[in-house]
């Protein structure tokens, strides 16, 4: 038997760390938390009335208003990574700061310590982005330099610990446990936490090839008893769903609405269980406007069945007409996202973006502005799936673009209602 684990995830995650470059800035950096004011009215004694706020060993020691713990100060603050902050915002000193708008890292002020060069893929100033980017003993990573380690010898007096999978210092909530190597072994710095680890991996791979050759035609009986491999990932979805007149034209059995829509809930329907959902329709009847997020013509996250339910009523009750406005549902959509992004509740953070149209974006649309959007959510850890149906090849380059700013390469052209059932389904 093959067990196979999937993780949803991106590694889009950006870093906010202990940088040489952060600490020579020596500037303080506004904000709306309360260790923020505290700098704010001494600017010499700031951090340290900022590590009176809250001492911690970890986030749970944290108030609602300073979440994350900065290990390597012991104290509660507003941040210690980008993915800390809400869309479109990085973590500089602990604070959340707006990102600056580029064209070019002439736009770039290196006064925060984090908007250096300019990401031309999102149109904002970040930390680096290569290893040039970075002091000679430093690296880039998810746009964040760190100090590059083979050992957590090296990040633990900064308060990290050594990611040497990818080769640089991380804060310790960010680096996963991971089997020692030979070269770490030879080198005398294994612990015994990653012995430990080592030991159970060894342990699983034995037995799962016991299983494997126990079991030649792939079917153990009671297999999850044997081997837990810990409760599934949440699936959290916000559909995109294309309702111009276009859609009400025929594809196979029915119309591209009434097709589509069915597909999109087949995709779905896998995982209901575990499945966190909402949508948004657009435009509004007859024209080129898209109803907000709360509207009750769009669908507000809820789980799998209700959402399900609700999806099946909405295909009978909405019928396509207007134009295509495309920009205007992904300016919705980014507000719905950054409001699920604010739970203090991370099980709940939407995962993935479903964009599911039939045609060129028109209604004096701005692609520019459309590209900013999905890559600033691909940096937060939202990719987004785009699926072309019959009707939009004229617009396949535009799709090829919104995918790649969304961290899936290039756009889907679902030919049949199995083929868009199946990409959602392999996609989760």
């Amino acid at each position: 038997m093959h067990v196979v684990v999937l993780l949803i995830a991106s590694a889009s995650v950006l870093g906010c760390g202990l940088s040489s470059k952060t600490a020579e800035a020596g500037v303080e950096v506004e904000g709306s938390s309360e260790a923020s004011d505290a700098a704010q009215a001494d600017p010499q004694t700031g951090s340290q009335r900022q590590s009176k706020i809250a001492q911690c060993r970890d986030n749970s020691d944290c108030p609602a208003q300073l979440p994350r713990c900065d290990r390597s100060a012991e104290r509660c603050v507003e941040c210690v990574l980008n993915a800390d902050c809400p869309l479109r915002k990085l973590c500089a000193q602990n604070t959340c700061i707006e990102t600056r708008v580029c064209d070019s890292s002439l736009d770039c002020d290196a006064s925060d310590g984090v908007s250096i060069v300019c990401d031309t893929a999102l149109r904002s100033c970040v930390q680096c982005l290569r290893e040039a980017d970075c002091p000679g003993d430093e690296t880039c990573g998810n746009a964040q330099c760190w100090p590059r380690c083979e050992s957590d010898t090296t990040c633990t007096p900064l308060g990290l610990l050594c990611d040497r999978s990818a080769g640089y210092c991380r804060p310790a909530d960010s680096v996963e446990s991971t089997p020692p190597t030979q070269s770490s072994m030879d080198a005398g710095v294994i612990t015994a936490d990653a012995m430990v680890d080592a030991m159970v991996d060894a342990m699983v791979d034995t037995m799962m090839d016991a299983i494997d050759a126990s079991a030649p035609d792939s079917s153990v009986p009671n297999a999850d008893a044997t081997v837990d491999a810990g409760p599934p990932a949440p699936v959290n979805v916000l559909v995109i769903f294309d309702k111009s007149g276009s859609m009400d034209q025929a594809w196979t059995t029915d119309s591209k609405w009434s097709v589509g829509g069915q597909a999109v809930a087949q995709g779905l329907e896998p995982f209901t269980d575990r499945l966190r959902a909402g949508a948004i329709f657009f435009p509004q009847p007859g024209s080129c406007d898209v109803a907000a997020f709360d509207d009750a013509q769009q669908l507000a996250f809820r789980s799998g069945a209700e959402f399900l339910a609700a999806w099946e009523s909405a295909l009978t009750t909405q019928l396509p007409n207007g134009s295509t406005p495309l920009g205007v549902a992904l300016q919705v959509a980014d507000a719905a996202l950054t409001t699920a992004l604010a739970s203090a509740d991370a099980s709940t953070w939407p995962t993935d973006v479903i964009l599911v149209t039939d045609g060129e974006p028109n209604c004096s649309a701005d692609i520019t502005e459309a590209l900013a959007l999905v890559a600033g959510w691909a940096a937060v850890g939202i990719e987004t799936l785009v699926i072309g149906l019959p009707g939009s090849s004229g617009a396949a380059d535009t799709l090829d673009s919104i995918a790649a700013a969304g961290g899936t390469g290039s756009h889907i052209a679902a030919t049949d209602a199995m083929t868009l059932s199946q990409t959602i389904t392999n996609r989760l």
